[in-house]
């Protein structure tokens, strides 16, 4: 970037000038602390080789078993799709493709996006279509969870692992490849040297700078009102069903973490009361705390109500852990009269406090907080 040239913090709109950062370099807002800009080194030849190399992945995680289960002599062999199935197949459809959604379908697009627009930014004439494909790769970006999905594959493991002899397949571990694959693509790719060359062989112009939109607020707020009402029924109404030998026991979410807890695994027990109990409760109050304090043009710990909005945004994700165990156990217990786990309609509720909670981190503008206070003071 030129030193002549002006980039305003995206958290709070105050305009930088920066110098040409060296590789490994990174440069933060001088006001709320965000990082503007890191030098991760070219994309071409580090990025796009990792890509490249996931891409073979895709048939191994498709085509081969995922996990295996044998419970009193009966065997079930599942596939990576066999929990959106199973979880259509129990009425609720709307949950199963949104298992499918996060755990496959957007990190394969995601990942396909990439390679297309880095492979056709190196053409000698780029076609146009490697802008929206690389803005696709930027919003995609919070709803690829891989590694979230194989938390909840571990969690699942440990609940079956008292009750029955488990196999993890070809598939599964393929899926781990990936998630590291992903994890070290997302690691090195520097978007900003992306979209210096998209600008550099003509495809967009200079980035046009919006101001804060105030309307971003009610609109948050109704994300925020509608995830707190879903709140409730999604602790209270159970997320599973255990059927043994025609007795069915229901389970709430904190009944899961109660049994994790009495299995000895306590370190499971801790985070799966932490990423789908306190999380969602913590995110509600501190949106709530910042669409006050915004609203209100309260200059009061600015920087800290910043710190609180990249920590909001970044944890939202991890609460669907329970959604992805709950699909795995359901595709892999279903033996009729000797035992069956079925999904409760408070998944449903869960899973949308989940996703209304990141909905609402991605319309909130924090640049509203320093403006509607640099506003009140004037």
């Amino acid at each position: 970037m030129s030193t002549s040239e002006h980039l305003p913090c995206h958290e709070c709109g105050l305009p930088h000038r920066l110098p040409d950062l060296p590789r490994g370099a990174a440069a933060y807002c001088r006001r709320c602390g965000a990082l503007l800009r890191k030098r991760r080194g070219d994309p071409w030849q580090r990025t796009l080789p990792l890509a490249l190399a996931a891409v073979p992945l895709i048939p191994v995680i498709v085509l081969l078993p995922f996990i295996g289960l044998n419970i009193g002599g009966q065997q079930v062999q599942t596939w990576m799709f066999s929990g959106p199935i199973a979880l259509r197949r129990d009425g609720l459809w709307e949950l199963g493709a949104l298992v499918l959604a996060t755990s496959f379908l957007i990190p394969v697009i995601k990942l396909f996006c990439l390679v297309l627009a880095l492979l056709g930014l190196g053409l000698s004439r780029p076609p146009r279509a490697v802008v929206p494909l690389f803005h696709t790769v930027g919003h995609l970006g919070p709803w690829a969870m891989i590694e979230v999905f194989l938390l909840g594959l571990i969690v699942a493991y440990t609940k079956l692992a008292g009750m029955a002899e488990v196999e993890i397949g070809p598939a599964a571990w393929a899926l781990v490849a990936l998630m590291v694959l992903m994890t070290a693509v997302d690691a090195s790719l520097d978007q900003d040297a992306v979209w210096d060359r998209i600008r550099a062989r003509g495809l967009v112009g200079a980035p046009a700078h919006r101001p804060p939109d105030p309307a971003s607020l009610q609109r948050t707020w109704a994300l925020v009102i509608a995830a707190a009402v879903l709140y409730v029924p999604a602790n209270l109404y159970p997320v599973m069903r255990y059927t043994s030998l025609g007795k069915e026991t229901p389970a709430t979410i904190l009944e899961g973490v109660v049994e994790l807890a009495d299995g000895d695994t306590w370190p499971l027990a801790v985070l799966v009361f932490f990423a789908s109990i306190t999380v969602p409760c913590l995110k509600l109050i501190g949106m709530v705390y910042m669409l006050i304090a915004t609203g209100h043009g309260s200059a009061s710990r600015l920087r800290d109500r910043a710190r609180l909005y990249r920590i909001v945004e970044f944890v939202g994700r991890w609460s669907m852990i329970d959604v992805f165990m709950i699909s795995i156990l359901v595709s892999l217990v279903n033996m009729g009269a000797l035992i069956t786990i079925a999904p409760g309609v408070g998944a449903v509720a869960f899973a949308a406090v989940v996703i209304l909670t990141m909905l609402a981190a991605i319309v909130f503008d924090p640049r509203l907080m320093w403006h509607n206070a640099e506003e009140r003071r004037r």
